[in-house]
């Protein structure tokens, strides 16, 4: 086998972290670049990470995703950016309530499946429009992700496809705080509502909740 001659650039643009500092996400473009004599031009993407704080204070990756671009959608250099909005409220001094994280875990499920029974019984924009936050931003495949409430608008109308799957693996924060973070994985099928008996194929799919309350970023 020849040897590959590609180098991939990062740069974490978007992010926030759990209150309990315990989980957070990360999310910018890349920058695919061709180091052989052809030159080939540059692939641009955005990725996406879930990372966990383990026991000994370090942080791991617990899910790792990607998604091509047709252009470059940030500099790789852009100051970072938090989605976390100060609640004008006095700081409680109190320590952070620790969580029952089974049931948590188990409330996170519901939603989710709540979420995708709408979605196969109606339509993915649908499930979405009592789901999806102002100030989300979807990324999808070879497409520009949408971001905005205009444009979140407009996506959610072009949505008319169903979808069923199921949730595979599921995590929350151990505390309750105005930044709990909520995470699932769940395998999909998307089907356009106008077809039928038209076949499916398996995605993999990472919400994070940025908050209690419902609303999903994606």
């Amino acid at each position: 086998m020849g040897r590959i001659h590609l180098q991939t650039r990062a740069g974490r643009v978007y992010g926030d972290v759990a209150q309990a500092g315990d989980l957070g996400w990360n999310t910018g473009p890349t920058v695919i670049e061709d180091t052989s004599p052809e030159k080939k031009p540059a692939r641009h993407g955005m990725f996406f990470s879930v990372w966990k704080r383990q026991g000994d204070g370090s942080w791991r990756v617990a899910l790792d995703l990607g998604a091509d671009t047709p252009a470059a959608v940030a500099p790789l250099n852009a100051p970072f950016k938090t989605s976390y909005r100060a609640s004008g409220r006095t700081p409680d001094k109190q320590p952070a309530a620790s969580v029952n994280v089974e049931e948590e875990i188990a409330g996170l499920l519901k939603v989710e499946r709540e979420f995708l029974a709408t979605a196969k019984a109606s339509s993915v924009g649908q499930a979405y429009q009592s789901r999806l936050s102002d100030d989300a931003r979807v990324h999808r495949p070879s497409v520009m992700p949408v971001v905005g409430k205009d444009a979140l608008q407009g996506w959610l109308a072009q949505q008319t496809m169903t979808l069923s799957g199921e949730p595979i693996k599921a995590d929350v924060s151990r505390c309750r705080g105005r930044r709990r973070r909520r995470s699932t994985i769940w395998r999909r099928r998307s089907t356009p509502a106008s077809r039928t008996g038209s076949s499916t194929r398996p995605i993999a799919i990472s919400t994070v909740c940025a908050r209690p309350s419902g609303s999903r970023s994606c």
